[in-house]
């Protein structure tokens, strides 16, 4: 017997709950904190660094944006990734959900030549699967019917350089560190414009993201950390702080943001 994505999502919450910190920090206390989480922390087997990049994708009123940025205790955020700085074959449709403090993501894998015809809702989703199988069927029909629900079209790009991290003794702890934060209002997902230097926004002021993920609870060590460094938990989302620099600087972020006072 299968389980539904809802069934699955309910099932996985039972077992555990995934959670998320973020902290904005200068570059001198991110080399500061890389160094005191050496003994505990190695660098991700996917691979130290990489760009992430993601398309994400809003309602008409844009309320994805304007739930985040008030802070709702339930929202989601719908999003075409990429974690390569070429033109990938794969890009991964996810879903991120925030439930009170608690984040539930699903991604599934699609092919490249695919995505046209899933943000216009053609083909079947079978046809669009990198590995087909009742999970990722039901991942990307749970994308898809949001897509619907919300009316969500593309909306902002988002883009920046991850630095990872996992734990050594295999604990559930993962902290990245995430730098040149870019943005870009985009109707459509297309790499050529992903690699258009020239016509991205950066948020210079924002130099370091550092974000802490864990099952249930957090090791003491990562609790020390903290108060070694003093941190302060930010609630910033990246999409957000996005849109609002393309808003401040006269660009027009598709769904418009009208009359908005950010």
């Amino acid at each position: 017997m299968s389980l539904n994505y809802q069934d699955q999502s309910q099932a996985n919450a039972l077992v555990a709950q995934r959670f998320e910190i973020k902290y904005k920090l200068p570059e001198t206390i991110a080399q500061g904190i890389i160094d005191y989480i050496s003994p505990h922390m190695k660098a991700d087997p996917q691979g130290l660094e990489y760009p992430v990049t993601s398309l994400y994708l809003d309602s008409p009123s844009m309320h994805m944006f304007w739930s985040s940025h008030m802070g709702e205790k339930n929202r989601y955020k719908l999003r075409l990734r990429s974690y390569s700085g070429d033109a990938s074959p794969i890009i991964y449709a996810e879903v991120k959900q925030r439930i009170n403090r608690v984040i539930r993501k699903s991604r599934v894998a699609v092919h490249n030549d695919s995505i046209e015809d899933l943000l216009s809702a053609y083909r079947d989703s079978a046809s669009m699967l990198i590995k087909e199988n009742d999970y990722t069927l039901n991942d990307l029909n749970y994308f898809r019917s949001l897509m619907g629900e919300f009316q969500a079209r593309p909306s902002t790009i988002v883009r920046y350089i991850r630095e990872a991290y996992v734990g050594r003794m295999g604990e559930s702890v993962r902290i990245t560190f995430d730098r040149n934060l870019g943005g870009l209002p985009s109707t459509k997902y297309t790499h050529d414009l992903w690699s258009a230097q020239a016509f991205w926004h950066e948020l210079n002021h924002i130099p370091v993201i550092m974000e802490v993920k864990f099952t249930d609870t957090y090791p003491q060590w990562v609790h020390s950390m903290i108060q070694r460094f003093n941190l302060e938990y930010t609630s910033m989302a990246k999409y957000v702080e996005c849109v609002k620099l393309l808003h401040h600087e006269g660009l027009q972020v598709v769904p418009r943001l009208k009359g908005a006072q950010l």
